[in-house]
């Protein structure tokens, strides 16, 4: 897959040209990132759609995507050194869905877990929220579902953010960069630069990307195949968004059950105090 060293590469402009591109888009990540982390520092109000079904957002993925390919295709890059094949398809899209929600169910376990200890923390009065500390659920309220219709909507969006991001850090900064670095210690570098993408979600977040980056990164790098790894990110990503949407679900259907009892009860209490009102008046006339 690598074109270290290889007759097949690029020329140095060409290739100079692409990583160019490469450093700019991701720095351009890293701007956003950071904007969204002030974001949610400020405690901003949940927006009436989740955030990857913004137009703004749909548009720049695409953007993305479409420059990426596009300066890759026009340098001359070799496909095989970007993973651009559809070899063992089948297995791959098997493989992919199975590793990308194993990756998931690991992660919301060691979330609960961890939501958990700190719920312990707070209760005991222990627990001290870091100054400028991001609010998890910030980013929850950004990328939750409320409906069935934006359910659907939010994973066919993932299938652009996985085909995007995996573009990017395993095709040009594993695939591409290869071609004047090797790739052994391209995976490392490409999966720092995934975590710290991921900023807005906290150092768990952090730490959760970058793992799953080097997962990611192993398969492109095993597979000599982009679609294995863009089907892990997505089956990661929707394992996610399906694990917040139960979330949501279950605790609106609380919300409401708890509602409905306290309307009840205060209903009873009504009813009780009105019978003792015209049982004090029949006393008293």
């Amino acid at each position: 897959m690598s074109c270290f060293n290889s007759p097949d590469a690029p020329t140095p402009l060409g290739l100079a040209l692409l990583m160019g591109v490469v450093l700019v888009l991701t720095a351009a990540f890293g701007w956003l990132t950071w904007a969204s982390a002030q974001m949610l520092r400020q405690g901003s109000d949940r927006p009436t759609r989740p955030m990857l079904l913004e137009p703004a957002d749909i548009g720049l993925r695409l953007a993305e995507v479409v420059l990426l390919a596009g300066t890759a295709w026009a340098v001359g890059v070799p496909f095989a050194t970007l993973g651009w094949t559809l070899a063992h398809w089948p297995r791959y899209l098997i493989l992919g869905a199975l590793v990308g929600w194993l990756m998931a169910g690991m992660v919301n376990i060691v979330a609960l877990e961890r939501a958990l200890n700190q719920r312990k923390a707070a209760r005991s009065q222990r627990a001290e929220r870091t100054e400028g500390a991001l609010d998890e659920d910030a980013l929850l309220r950004l990328l939750a579902p409320r409906t069935r219709v934006e359910l659907t909507g939010v994973l066919a969006a993932l299938v652009l953010v996985a085909l995007g991001e995996e573009l990017l850090f395993r095709s040009l900064w594993m695939g591409a960069a290869s071609c004047v670095v090797p790739i052994w210690l391209l995976w490392p570098l490409s999966s720092a630069l995934f975590g710290l993408m991921h900023t807005a979600q906290g150092r768990f977040g952090v730490w959760m990307a970058g793992v799953v980056g080097l997962g990611c990164g192993l398969l492109f790098w095993g597979s000599g195949s982009l679609l294995l790894p863009v089907v892990a990110h997505f089956a990661f990503d929707a394992g996610q968004i399906l694990n917040i949407w139960r979330t949501e679900r279950d605790a609106a259907r609380d919300a409401a059950r708890d509602a409905a009892q306290a309307a009840r009860h205060e209903a009873a209490r009504a009813a009780e105090r009105e019978a003792e009102r015209d049982a004090t008046q029949a006393q008293e006339t």
